[in-house]
Formats: C-alpha cells, structure tokens, sequence
C-alpha cells in the first residue's frame, strides 16, 4: 500500500509505541524471576531441556517433553541471548511482531488511531493468558499474525495468494505443528477457505501456483528438522512420544474433556463476541467477505477448544482471527462516535485491570529458600556426569496450585542443578500414564542415581527400591540418598 511521507512517519511512530507497549505488558512476566525467584513451571519444562540439548543430550531419546522441537529452537535462541532471563525479551518480540502484524492487517482498512487501538486491544488478549506463566503458545502467533495479514490484503484486493505468500503459509503451519498442535487452530480455517476460494474461482494455474507454494515450503521448512532427527536417530521417539502422546493426551476420543474450557478466558472474550454480533447485525460489506468472517471466528474458536487442555494460553493463537473481528467492526460506518469511545475505552480499562493484577502477582512474595539449599546440597555431591532424578507427583493438582511455590518446586531445582535426568521421563505430565510411571522407576532401577528428589507420595515406591530418606527438603518433598546396601 502507497503511504504518503506523513503516514509513513505516523506508522513508524505507531511500531515505537507497539513496542513500547509490548515492553510493558512482558514487565510483569519478568519481575516474576527477578523479584521473586519463582520462576514458572513451563518456563522450567522449555528452559532445563534447551540447556540439555546444549550440553550434548539427544531431545525424546535422553528426555521426553510433549512438546515439538521448534519450541526447543524457540528457547534456545532466548537462553543464546540472555541466559534464562532470555524468555521474556523473546516472548517480548513474538508479541511487538504479532501486534505490528495486526496493525498492519487494521491499516488495510482504516485509518492509524483505530488501528493502533486494535493492536493494543489484541496485545492484552496476548497477554491476558501469561499470568506470570511463560508457555510455548506465543511462539505461533507472529505467523499466524502474517497470515492473517495476507488473506485479509488478498481478500479486499480479491486477489489469489502469491507463490511467496503460500510458502510463508507453511512456514507457519511449520511453527504450529513442530511446537503445539492446538496452536494450528488459527491457521486451518485459513487454509479452509484458501481451498474454497480456489474451488469458487477456479484458475489451474493459481492451483499449480499453490501446490509449487505448498512442496517448496514442506521442503524448506520441514525438511531440515526432519533431516535433523533422522541424522540424530530420534524420529521414531519424535512420533511416538510428541505426535502419538499428545495425541491421546489431548483426549480426541473424550468428549468431556475436549468441551472444558476456563470461564475467565471465556469472559475476557465476551467484548471481542459482543464486536462480533455488532457486526453481524449491522454488515453491509459483500457477502463473500461475511462469511470468511464467519468462517475463521467460528472455527478458530471451536479448534482452540478441541485440539487443547482448555488451558488459558492456549486462546493466544487464535488471537489474529479475533483482531480481524474488530477491525471489522471499527471500520462499520455505521457505528457511532459514542459507541467506539464506549469500545475503546472499555479495552483499555480490561488491559489496565488485567496488567495491574500481574504486576501484583508478580511481586507476591514466595519463598523458594528450599529449592536453593536443595540444588546447592546436590550440586556439592554431584557432577554434570552423575544422575539424578526428582520423582514428582502431579496427582490432584489444579491451576491454584500454581500460586503455591510448592507446586513448581521441582521445576525450579532441576533449573538449577548441573546432574543429568536418570530416566527419559524426567518429569511427571498431568495423568501421567501407567506405562510412563513404569519406565521411570525401571530407569532409576538402572541408572541407580545417588540421589533422589521424592514427593511424599511416592516415598514407598523410591523406599522399596533401596533408597532412604535423608533429610526433609519441604512439607511434601524429601532428599533420599541410595542405601549403602544398593552401592556397588
């Protein structure tokens, strides 16, 4: 789009402020580390493998994550720069280029005020879900935020996409399948109605241009993480303990489960629904456009609920879907000037509340005393050679706990300890499967690490394996050292 010098330097300072703000809202996220030292406990479970991966252990086969490697690319790239503190300046980026994106996606149609208020208003929804909790879902929305881009520009120019345009696509896809799967949410109803856009207006050589776009991204994108596991002879644990578990974690097959869904992420959607209905009622744009509308608000909301845990972040990737709902809205004519302010000012009451609640919580006071005195304990014992394990018990948790430091203490000690996992499955997923329990206990039986970080839960099963309790590390976590009977 041809800009004028004045709307050009208008955009250029509306990209500072983007970033100003972005800054801002990660603030929170930050202060959680350096305030208090209780770091969260996905940051753990991304941080302490990337540091693995670095010291020379194979990701699925020397320690299992449901998690795909481009998170591990992901956190790597925030460890290289800034150590562990490195996450929340990446986070910081993903959520400064997905909110320029969608900046970029409101410009198309309107003018640069209301377009920054539809950047800043998404830039709370991003970090609504982020409640002093890192999580892998923030790393789809950058391309699933160009995307968005791209099919609103070809659809007001009702254009077909561009063979560079569909490489990105996947490149996007890319991101979203090798890290969460739910986090595709956003991209397949994109890529439905690029499929019922072709079939409408048929062009065999848009076809031949999207199926060159669609090999050429497979291959450039895919092809070098595939090679790699190949080469390091961990595809076969790839699939088996990221695709096949998370395919059963995710419960397809349990209605119950795929319905849940948290309340208050419901609510904080309830304006973006509002805008919608609004909209709805009073659309004069062209039909064609109506139901593409329809089409990514009503499935990227359905998908979030059923490829997902019904875990808060897992509402992030579909975040561009529901900025093109607003910017639909405020570009309507027909909505009044007291409506919009209404609007407006609403979503920045909504951001101010829910940045004021993090800062909050960011400096909620937590003493993490005890996982310190801990890894000093073990670090002065053992060396980054030795074994170690923490058996962990995620039984009965629920997301209160996460407020308890208990609750991520393991998380938070293994950060800190230089000794490697004794077992493959070196932390306890929510409803652990029995096979995985197994396994763990049959590793520890091999490896016979000297020491054991143990929840109260499992003390008799540790105890039955020659392991006694040395000294007490919390209320619910004990330091067991191996019987002198067990040493060889």
């Amino acid at each position: 789009m041809n800009l004028s010098p004045k709307y050009k330097y208008t955009d250029r300072v509306v990209y500072a402020l983007l970033a100003i703000a972005a800054c801002v809202f990660i603030l929170p996220h930050s202060m959680a580390w350096w305030g208090n030292g209780n770091w969260p406990t996905d940051t753990c479970l991304y941080m302490r493998p990337t540091m693995w991966i670095q010291q020379g252990l194979t990701m699925y086969v020397d320690m299992f994550d449901h998690k795909g490697p481009f998170t591990y690319i992901y956190y790597g790239l925030a460890y290289a720069l800034a150590g562990l503190t490195g996450v929340w300046l990446i986070d910081g980026l993903a959520v400064f280029v997905t909110s320029a994106f969608i900046y970029r996606t409101a410009r198309l149609f309107g003018d640069e005020k209301h377009s920054l208020i539809v950047a800043l208003g998404m830039m709370v929804y991003l970090n609504v879900p982020y409640m002093n909790e890192a999580s892998c879902d923030l790393v789809a929305t950058p391309g699933i935020a160009l995307c968005a881009y791209f099919f609103a520009k070809n659809l007001r120019d009702n254009t077909y996409w561009s063979f560079w345009q569909v490489v990105l696509f996947m490149g996007a896809v890319m991101i979203c399948l090798m890290t969460k799967f739910n986090t595709s949410a956003g991209l397949i109803p994109m890529a439905l109605w690029m499929v019922f856009h072709l079939i409408h207006h048929w062009d065999f050589r848009a076809f031949l241009r999207y199926a060159a776009g669609v090999v050429v991204g497979i291959l450039f994108f895919f092809g070098p993480i595939i090679g790699c596991m190949v080469y390091q002879g961990n595809l076969d644990d790839f699939w088996r303990l990221y695709v096949l578990f998370t395919l059963e974690d995710y419960g397809y097959t349990d209605i119950a489960k795929m319905l849940r869904f948290k309340l208050y992420v419901t609510l904080a959607m309830l304006p973006v629904f509002a805008t919608y209905i609004v909209y709805a009622v009073r659309s004069r744009w062209r039909e064609e456009q109506f139901v593409f509308l329809t089409l990514i608000l009503v499935l990227s909301m359905a998908l979030c609920v059923y490829v997902g845990n019904s875990y808060q972040h897992y509402i992030a990737p579909v975040v561009p879907a529901f900025a093109l709902v607003m910017i639909a809205l405020l570009r309507d004519a027909q909505l009044s000037s007291v409506a919009r302010k209404t609007l407006m000012g609403f979503t920045v009451f909504v951001g101010v509340g829910f940045y004021v609640v993090r800062a909050v919580n960011s400096f909620v006071p937590f003493d993490t005393s005890a996982d310190r005195a801990a890894a000093e304990y073990i670090n002065a014992h053992t060396t980054a050679e030795d074994y170690l394990a923490i058996c962990d018990d995620m039984e009965g948790r629920n997301d209160a706990d996460y407020l308890n430091p208990d609750y991520c203490f393991p998380y938070r000690l293994w950060l800190q300890v230089d000794a490697k996992p004794a077992s493959q499955f070196w932390f306890s997923p929510p409803d652990q499967p029995q096979w995985m329990h197994d396994r763990t206990l049959q590793d520890i039986q091999e490896h016979k690490p000297h020491y054991v970080v143990c929840a109260q839960a499992k003390l008799n099963e540790l105890q039955s394996l020659g392991y006694e309790v040395s000294f007490p590390i919390t209320p619910t976590y004990y330091m067991l050292e191996l019987s002198s009977d067990m040493v060889h």
